[in-house]
């Protein structure tokens, strides 16, 4: 019965947030518009794309796979902190679970502790980072004036877009002279983040030559004071709020909370972007990104200890800030697009990637006066490598060549080559005795390295000891080489296939192959038929593969088996409707320490283990409705996603993908033993309903509101039902488990999660506009953002989340 009450409330709320939105609507349909909507929905989805889950320039009508693509007229009017709010927002089931290594986004039922399930693109390019945590920079950047449009394929593409396409590719399309000429200034304000951005974007076009530029900073505070719980481990200190008496004075979570979502050590985001396009077909854009700031709202502020008290106690400082993440990358690439022919035509890049990456996350810690002293610096100083989870850079030079060949009418085939050389090492700028890298965060230089820990204490002090060290030097490199084609028949205008493949050889890993076969059937222009069956492959991190390259070993990647159809009916030019259903079959790899997974994957080690998490099969719905017209237009979406069955891999106990096979001893004992509970998904709502409605009333002025509802986390509260099975009817049923479990009840950690954002938007004219933004207005359960949990191996459960406030904006746009 508690699941079917969960589902009634969250359909309650989402029906609720519906009713109120809809009675905000009460303008006068008959409004004269002014260019609200140039295109129609059809003519947008003839619209063609460069690339779209295909090799060939295509349309969104064309293209073989199921797409949203978020407008700049959409970014301009959504309120939104980063690009993921928007993806959040506009993405049917897409969803962001915050963890320590920062906002993980999940779609399509496939959510990791790390950003590797999906491709982050720009202008075509992969910006995924390879060494460990996948895509950063793109997605937590406050500026997004520059882009013209975000493509986000629902589900795998690496036959198309490379190894690590298992749930999404995400193409990020920059804006160029084609949407501006001259100087366009923007400014945004964010309360109560105290978050303040500027910046100025300049185009130009000559005869031959196209010029785009564009500068940005943002300087974001952060909110003070937030509110976040923390239950996990042990109830011996407490549970409840960080930074409350909910815990023991003293404890580590008694401290005060990090500002929620500042600036990583109050360095401002920055954005620069140059975009140059010679004579038509020649282009050069180069980009520099760095994002971050504090991640992870688990833990409360450190007190570093400086050292002893006359007494021989430890002396500690106030609390500071100490778990913090910062990415930088700059990217510079040049292409070429020639047509030879109306048969020929062939498509060249050649580009240099480096991005560094920073993790700072410090546990409050009480070392003897018997720790040598030169550890007792290192120790004490919140910047050295002692100190710091991750620091570590990778560059890489990319090629690729493309050929695409029209034969024939109805024939059009592309075959090409990539060529990619990495290399890993210190951050930019930085000291090769600074590297730290790795799952078990022990690969260092050598041990003259500043996290070398040569005294080999065995209190958890941050260092690597001797016999946890993996010297790397000043770093290692590594090469990829991949061959990909396409070809495509359409001799019937209502039967078209499309047959790919795509194959990757890495230096440490066999072949890996990504086959698709898709049939597209139009059978007029109101209805449309798609079927695919692709196998999508993800490749290790490039640390783990490291690992497996050492001894001597291949490392097996992860597959996806994806089966999809899609129906779309489009009944008028400016109504669509898109139904959509799959079936998924993946095999996750995980990294095994202690026992317990995480959700990257890597290959057999002394240093610990990975191997197969399981498989995991589940099925999935989508519904959309689109309707563009003048004076409004409006859209709505449904996801449901249901778990079919998971198996736990040989020798794995328990992972974060799903509590219904789980075999896990807490105690080392048997006692208490944790075993499967539930058939769903953890760390997913099997529902989400999302809704937009854009209206321009009084010729100037144009209404914004979006709404989005997940419900139905079935999943993750069967870890509040394992953990009540395990200990029924033994000691370890105490009144201080049960209260906490009914203290998570209480709350609802995981009930309903509805959101509602509005924005008022006054265009003066074509030179001037202002945007009045409010975004998480409602409060609904409190704005609860549930954080990715990596499973249970006690028997208490674990469980974290932070009220996201209400926030409120302006933003200012000139041109001149």
């Amino acid at each position: 019965m508690p699941q079917y009450s969960a589902i009634s409330r969250g359909v309650w709320s989402c029906v609720s947030s519906v009713l109120f939105l809809s009675s905000l609507y009460s303008a006068d349909a008959t409004t004269p518009s002014r260019d609200v909507f140039d295109l129609s929905l059809e003519e947008l989805y003839n619209t063609s794309y460069k690339s779209l889950g295909t090799l060939a320039p295509t349309t969104a009508r064309k293209a073989p796979v199921t797409t949203t693509v978020i407008t700049a007229r959409d970014i301009e009017l959504t309120p939104h902190r980063n690009l993921l709010d928007l993806i959040e927002v506009y993405v049917p089931g897409a969803m962001v679970l915050p963890h320590s290594e920062g906002r993980m986004l999940g779609m399509r039922g496939i959510v990791s502790d790390r950003n590797l399930k999906f491709l982050v693109l720009l202008n075509g390019r992969n910006m995924n980072q390879k060494s460990h945590g996948g895509a950063y920079t793109e997605l937590t950047n406050w500026d997004l004036n520059d882009i013209e449009r975000i493509e986000v394929i629902r589900g795998p593409g690496s036959v198309t877009y490379g190894p690590g396409a298992i749930s999404a590719v995400i193409n990020i399309v920059t804006k160029t002279p084609q949407q501006l000429n001259g100087v366009e200034v923007n400014l945004k304000y964010m309360y109560p983040y105290n978050s303040k951005m500027g910046a100025i974007s300049y185009a130009k076009k000559w005869e031959d030559v196209q010029l785009y530029f564009h500068f940005s900073t943002t300087d974001t505070d952060g909110q003070n004071d937030p509110k976040s719980f923390n239950m996990e481990g042990t109830l011996a200190n407490g549970f409840g709020e960080i930074g409350s008496n909910d815990f023991l004075a003293g404890s580590p979570k008694s401290f005060d909370q990090h500002n929620f979502m500042s600036d990583f050590e109050d360095t401002p985001q920055f954005k620069a972007h140059l975009d140059l396009t010679f004579f038509k077909e020649f282009r050069l854009w180069m980009r520099f990104t760095n994002s971050g700031g504090n991640m992870d709202q688990r833990v409360a502020k450190t007190r570093y200890q400086n050292g002893f008290n006359p007494d021989g106690t430890a002396n500690f400082g106030s609390p500071e800030d100490s778990s913090e993440i910062q990415n930088r990358q700059f990217t510079v690439q040049f292409e070429n697009t020639h047509v030879f022919s109306d048969f020929f035509a062939l498509d060249t890049a050649l580009s240099w990637d480096f991005q560094d990456y920073e993790r700072r996350r410090r546990p409050q810690l009480d070392y003897p006066a018997t720790v040598p002293a030169d550890i007792q610096h290192r120790i004490n100083n919140r910047n050295s490598t002692w100190n710091k989870q991750s620091s570590h850079g990778e560059g890489e030079l990319f090629g690729r060549v493309l050929a695409r060949l029209k034969p024939h009418e109805h024939i059009q085939a592309s075959l090409g080559a990539e060529y990619s050389y990495d290399r890993f090492g210190a951050k930019w700028g930085g000291d090769k005795n600074d590297i730290r890298q790795g799952d078990n965060l022990n690969y260092i230089s050598s041990p003259l390295s500043n996290a070398f820990d040569s005294s080999g204490l065995t209190q958890n002090l941050g260092g690597v000891k001797p016999d946890q060290a993996f010297f790397i030097g000043d770093g290692w490199s590594t090469h990829t080489f991949s061959l990909l084609g396409e070809a495509q028949a359409d001799f019937l205008p209502w039967f078209t296939v499309l047959v790919s493949a795509r194959a990757d050889k890495h230096r440490d890993t066999d072949v890996l192959l990504s086959p698709r076969v898709a049939i597209l059937s139009e059978i007029n222009k109101q209805h449309q038929i798609k079927f695919s069956w692709q196998q999508s492959v993800r490749m290790n991190t490039a640390e783990q593969l490291l690992l497996a390259h050492r001894q001597h070993e291949k490392s097996d990647p992860e597959k996806l088996n994806g089966y999809e159809l899609s129906y779309e009916y489009t009944p008028l030019k400016r109504l669509q409707v898109n139904a959509s259903t799959y079936y998924y079959e993946l095999e996750s790899t995980g990294f095994i320490v202690n026992s317990t997974t995480g959700s990257a994957g890597g290959g057999q080690t002394s240093f610990g283990q990975t191997s197969s998490q399981g498989i995991q099969r589940h099925i999935g719905n989508e519904l959309e409705v689109r309707y563009s017209a003048q004076p409004f237009d409006f859209g709505v979406n449904h996801s449901f996603v249901k778990l079919l069955d998971f198996e736990l891999g040989n020798g794995v106990r328990g992972t974060s993908i799903s509590y219904s096979d789980y075999n896990e001893l807490p105690d080392g004992s048997g006692r208490g033993r944790l075993q499967g509970t539930g058939n769903d998904l953890a760390n997913w709502s099997n529902h989400s309903t999302k809704l937009f409605f854009n209206y321009r009333f009084h010729k100037d002025f144009v209404f914004h509101m979006d709404a989005r509802c997940f419900y139905g986390m079935d999943g993750s509260e069967d870890g509040i039902r394992m953990i009540e099975k395990a200990v029924r009817g033994t000691a370890d049923d105490t009144p201080q488990l049960r209260s906490a479990i009914r203290d998570l009840e209480k709350r609802d950690v995981w009930g309903a999660d509805a959101r509602l954002n509005l924005s008022l938007t006054y265009n003066y004219n074509e030179r001037f506009s202002v945007s009045l933004q409010g975004q998480n207005v409602l409060g609904l359960n409190d704005n609860k953002r549930y954080q990715h949990e990596i499973g249970i191996r006690t028997l208490v459960p674990r469980a974290f989340y932070t009220e996201e406030p209400a926030t409120f904006g302006i933003q200012v746009k000139l041109k001149f």
